[in-house]
């Protein structure tokens, strides 16, 4: 796939030129491992996921993005903020691009929280009712990543 390709050389182009890693599925460690891979090494991150949430904090903006593991017990969320100035430009780009699936963050991180605990919605039923209930499943955890926006690529699809 011609698009694929396209992507996967833009990716590779900004984890050279900013010094990130992009492949979170590789680095199914210890959050202690992360911390220092990021943090104490001074490695950008390139975050590739969906974006969830944008937020006003003061004059920052933060958004919020998801990257859904199917591979190992894990899910990551990037909360990157940036500038009222950089959101504007980044709204501008994301509108012309139309049709966006993902989107390539490099992120310079400072901080990396583990959450151990995911919530998943059940269902019950007996003889006269069915109801749904929230527990935490503890086989699962979540990875956020906190960090400021460096740079960024719109991934292309087949639409655009």
């Amino acid at each position: 796939n011609v698009l694929l390709e396209m992507n996967e050389r833009y990716i590779a182009d900004l984890n050279r030129e900013y010094n990130a890693i992009s492949e979170l599925d590789s680095l199914n460690a210890f959050t202690s491992v992360l911390q220092d891979r990021f943090i104490d090494s001074e490695r950008n991150l390139n975050f590739i996921g969906r974006i969830k949430d944008i937020c006003k904090s003061d004059s920052l903006f933060t958004i919020t993005v998801w990257n859904k593991d199917f591979f190992n017990d894990r899910d990551y969320m990037a909360l990157i903020s940036l500038s009222a100035e950089s959101l504007n430009e980044f709204r501008a780009k994301f509108r012309e691009a139309g049709s966006v699936d993902e989107i390539s963050f490099i992120v310079n991180v400072s901080e990396i929280i583990s959450y151990p605990l995911q919530l998943k919605s059940n269902i019950e039923h007996s003889s006269d009712d069915i109801y749904t209930y929230l527990s935490l499943d503890s086989d699962f955890s979540l990875i956020i990543f906190k960090g400021s926006l460096i740079d960024y690529y719109i991934m292309k699809t087949e639409e655009q």
